[in-house]
């Protein structure tokens, strides 16, 4: 009997359930596993498969297969930032066993781990987006933002900051970067792109936030950011699930983030 494997599964239950759900759909046997690197996450309690994983470096990958193999796993399913890198680098290996990872190639998951690399391709292709700098200097605003240039959620992220406050607080941050403060609605935008990069898309306002995660949201419907999100897809190749984050101000939408991989709002764009 087959498996799919959801990794980092942490507190992520939305996206067990939907699995669990498109499973039981079409009638499937295939095994649920679960793996995190924490044996004391409450996702443990949600299926009777649970892994204890190894920290995703090379050096564990031929532990990491042997398990793959021995429990039939066919489809990954990573669900991390922190974990990209590793199944983007052994993606094509894994795929010649039979076993397809949910993720785009390295050098588009490289652009979008790094949000400067990622604000740099915006403009280069002429995507709206907001002033972005490694020096805060480089920035023309009065209010500002501070944020970890490779961070996850709203970790280390500073928002509506005076130049003072913006350079002492980026002193707390390994890697900041520094983005001009623009009020207006926080939109998040779920992409599922299959292997012939033909995508489905769906835009939701993010009504509620926790840790980083959208617990409450609103859909709607927009044709110029439609447009502006398969430009970024033609662009960048991707593949498997996609979120992007961007913000409507004064009418205007501008793209800020994206995070390729499954999401806790993915189960959507099904």
């Amino acid at each position: 009997m087959s498996g799919i494997l959801l990794t980092c599964s942490s507190r992520k239950i939305h996206t067990i359930d939907w699995l669990k759900l498109s499973l039981k759909k079409i009638k499937s046997k295939t095994r649920l596993f679960l793996g995190d690197s924490n044996p004391n996450v409450i996702s443990k309690n949600f299926s009777k498969h649970f892994w204890v994983m190894p920290d995703l470096q090379q050096s564990n990958f031929d532990k990491i297969l042997k398990f793959l193999i021995k429990k039939k796993i066919k489809i990954i399913f990573p669900s991390s930032d922190l974990e990209l890198l590793f199944w983007a680098r052994n993606k094509n290996f894994l795929k010649k066993k039979k076993i397809f990872v949910m993720i785009s190639n390295i050098k588009t998951i490289k652009i979008c781990l790094d949000k400067y690399l990622f604000y740099n391709f915006l403009v280069k292709n002429k995507i709206a987006t907001i002033p972005t700098s490694i020096n805060i200097d480089f920035i023309t605003t009065q209010k500002y933002v501070v944020k970890n240039r490779f961070g996850q959620g709203s970790k280390n992220c500073y928002l509506n900051l005076n130049y003072k406050n913006a350079k002492i607080l980026s002193k707390t941050i390994k890697r900041p970067i520094f983005q001009k403060f623009v009020d207006g609605d926080e939109v998040s935008i779920d992409c599922y792109v299959n292997i012939v990069g033909k995508c489905k898309i769906l835009m939701r306002y993010r009504k509620s936030i926790n840790l980083g995660e959208s617990e409450h949201t609103v859909f709607f419907k927009n044709k110029i950011i439609y447009s502006t999100i398969e430009k970024i897809i033609n662009k960048l190749f991707f593949c498997g699930h996609v979120m992007f984050q961007g913000i409507i101000s004064k009418g205007v939408f501008y793209m800020l983030e994206c995070n390729p991989r499954v999401g806790g709002a993915s189960a959507t764009c099904y």
